[in-house]
C-alpha cells in the first residue's frame, strides 16, 4: 500500500494494522477488515473523525494491485464529562471511580465498550430487579474537541 496524510501512525504501524503483505493475493474482505482495524486504532488515539480513502491501482503487466490510501486524520479528541443516569448516588460514585478516562485525557473510542464489559457487573440490589436496560451515548463536541459519555440505566 502507498500511504499519504498519516502523521500519527507510522507506515509500519499502518502496514501491520492492514495485515496485507506485498506480493500477497489481493483479498477484498481482508483489506476491508484491515481498513476497519486502522479506523479502530485511530479511534483509540482520539481520532474519531479519521477517514481513509482507498484507490486500487491495477498494473496489467505485472498483474499486481497497489492500494493508495489517503488518510485524513482530523483532530484529536479528549475526554469530556462522564454522566451516569438512573442509579443511586453511591453506585454512580463507585462506577465513576472505576472509569479510567479523566477529563482532558486523550479519548479512547474503544474504552466505553471495554468498560461496559468489565465494570458493569452490578448486583441486582444495586440496579434494582429486574435488571435495568442500559443505553450508552457518546457526544463529540467538534468545537472543543471533547467527547461526553452518557450511560443511562432505564
Amino acid at each position: 500500500a502507498e500511504w499519504t496524510g498519516n502523521t500519527t501512525l507510522s507506515i509500519s504501524e499502518l502496514e501491520a494494522a492492514l495485515g496485507m503483505k506485498s506480493g500477497e493475493i489481493a483479498n477484498g474482505l481482508k483489506i476491508d477488515k484491515g481498513l476497519e482495524f486502522i479506523q479502530e486504532v485511530y479511534g483509540k488515539k482520539g481520532y474519531l473523525m479519521a477517514r481513509l480513502n482507498t484507490t486500487p491501482v491495477l498494473e496489467d503487466a505485472s498483474r499486481r494491485a497497489t492500494y493508495q490510501i489517503a488518510i485524513k486524520e482530523g483532530s484529536q479528541y479528549h475526554m469530556g464529562m462522564l454522566t451516569l443516569i438512573g442509579l443511586s448516588e453511591s453506585t454512580i460514585n463507585r462506577l465513576k471511580s472505576r472509569w479510567k478516562l479523566q477529563p482532558g485525557d486523550v479519548y479512547d473510542d474503544s474504552y466505553l465498550k471495554e468498560f461496559m464489559k468489565k465494570e458493569m457487573v452490578l448486583d441486582a440490589s444495586e440496579i434494582g430487579s429486574p435488571p435495568k436496560r442500559i443505553s450508552t451515548e457518546i457526544k463529540p463536541d467538534r468545537q472543543n474537541l471533547t467527547v461526553d459519555v452518557i450511560i443511562n440505566f432505564k
